[in-house]
């Protein structure tokens, strides 16, 4: 029989990670879905990842300018390489939506959209089988983990510098 102390502590380390977003490190390889900050392509900040295993959805939110000299881009890859098509924002967007669903080879990628403040303006192409993305951007300005396109917890702000996320599963 446990003790109440041992049913305590077990009940609350399960309650903080049904709810607390989970970090993990550059090399995970679960299929819970992380993602990282990155300029120009390279980790900044902490090397650790923003996960959260509850999540089916992510949405980013960005800054984008006509004279920047990165395109707001996203671009999927299919078990750990880049595919085409590269998808470029409309000049109307600030936010990036992607949804992806649990397969019997694991998460799969499904849907994307281009938003206005959170209102769908545009598709983006996912190709069949997309796993990760890369999003580039002239700012990166929060991340939200959603459910079933509902923002659970709070904003996740960047480290200053942020223009990418790298996104995996």
């Amino acid at each position: 029989m446990k003790t109440p102390g041992v049913i305590a502590l077990t009940l609350l380390f399960a309650t903080l990670f049904a709810v607390a977003p989970l970090v993990a490190t550059a090399t995970t390889t679960s299929k819970v879905p992380c993602f990282y900050f990155t300029e120009n392509g390279k980790v900044i900040g902490p090397k650790t990842g923003v996960c959260n295993a509850n999540a089916n959805d992510i949405a980013v939110v960005f800054a984008n300018t006509p004279t920047a000299k990165v395109a707001c881009t996203i671009q999927f890859s299919v078990a750990g390489k880049l595919v085409k098509p590269i998808s470029t924002c409309p000049t109307k967007a600030n936010d990036v939506e992607v949804y992806w669903s649990a397969t019997t080879a694991g998460p799969v990628i499904n849907r994307c959209y281009w938003t206005l403040n959170g209102k769908p303006i545009a598709v983006c192409t996912v190709p069949k089988g997309a796993t990760d993305f890369t999003f580039k951007a002239y700012k990166v300005t929060q991340v939200y983990w959603t459910v079933k396109g509902v923002k659970v917890g709070k904003a996740i702000t960047p480290p200053t510098g942020t223009n990418d996320i790298e996104f995996q599963f």
